[in-house]
């Protein structure tokens, strides 16, 4: 398969119409056909079902798509990097979770716009094993993680400074409500909104002893839609201390559970891959960051 065939591939894919894909591309229609049929040919698979006003995917084209999607990202990546190794330039590709230690990554990020204004950054949404994936696969250079963490020979890793408490946010007409804290025993009665990762987590998983006598009715990656549920109805949305900011008109109060759930979280990064300049940086600042920010709490201990 050919790079700049892949590209035509994808451009298809996005305007689902040869024709509309050859304009933008800037080649005939019969061209682009032409080559399609050849990549087709090539994979023995048809990768798209040919309708009269739009195409539409078949379940090989779908596969293709997704993984040309990385090998034209990763491609890219690597040109921006290499073509301006010698300053601080290219792109930064950063995956993260929902966690309040993104406020660090941000800070430094926007340090780095600032003053190397050619630096383009990336910042992709997921949990810690679609990150993790990523950082492997080489299409992201850093990744921040939450909970329990095993070092591998894979990963070089910066613990930071921010962590995580789990509680639970309901609505101020709750049962719950009125209560100091939250057990495992109190959630058994109520539907549950959790996170796909947080589900999926030992500290969860010992925390709530018997994870099946909880009636989890919905998962999510991002948790701000999910508020608008919990003012509904006798829902318990568990999730982060500090992570969704809630105001005194949204009728919702956040209650911490015991015993408590403590995730720290790591900024990690491949072990086996030389960082780029503007990554070297990223990395040279977060340390930096993190080493104030823990000498800062040392001198208030000895106040």
């Amino acid at each position: 398969m050919e790079l700049r065939v892949l590209r035509y591939f994808l451009a298809v894919c996005e305007a689902k119409n040869i024709s509309k894909a050859a304009d933008v591309l800037h080649i005939s229609q019969p061209s682009l056909s032409r080559q399609l049929k050849n990549l087709e040919d090539e994979l023995g698979v048809t990768l798209f079902y040919r309708g009269h006003q739009e195409i539409t995917l078949t379940q090989e084209g779908y596969y293709l798509q997704e993984h040309a999607e990385e090998i034209v990202s990763l491609t890219n990546k690597t040109q921006q990097n290499l073509r301006h190794s010698k300053i601080v330039s290219g792109e930064l590709y950063i995956g993260a979770g929902e966690s309040v230690a993104i406020k660090r990554v941000m800070t430094i990020i926007n340090e780095i716009l600032q003053n190397y204004p050619q630096v383009k950054i990336h910042v992709f949404n997921g949990n810690s094993a679609m990150i993790e994936g990523k950082i492997e696969r080489g299409l992201l250079d850093f990744g921040i993680t939450m909970g329990q963490y095993d070092t591998t020979q894979n990963f070089n890793s910066l613990t930071l400074p921010e962590s995580n408490e789990y509680g639970v946010i309901v609505n101020k007409d709750h049962p719950l409500a009125n209560q100091s804290y939250i057990t495992p025993e109190d959630l058994q009665n109520f539907p549950i909104i959790i996170s796909k990762h947080t589900a999926d987590s030992d500290n969860f998983r010992d925390w709530c002893i018997d994870p099946q006598k909880l009636n989890i009715v919905a998962t999510f990656n991002l948790p701000d839609n999910l508020q608008y549920l919990v003012k509904k109805g006798q829902y318990c949305l568990l999730i982060y201390k500090d992570l969704l900011p809630i105001s005194p008109k949204d009728n919702l109060c956040f209650l911490p559970i015991q015993p408590k759930i403590i995730d720290h979280n790591r900024l990690i990064c491949s072990s086996r891959v030389q960082l780029s300049n503007v990554a070297s940086l990223f990395l040279k600042m977060m340390r930096d960051s993190v080493r104030n920010k823990n000498q800062f709490r040392d001198k208030q201990k000895t106040i």
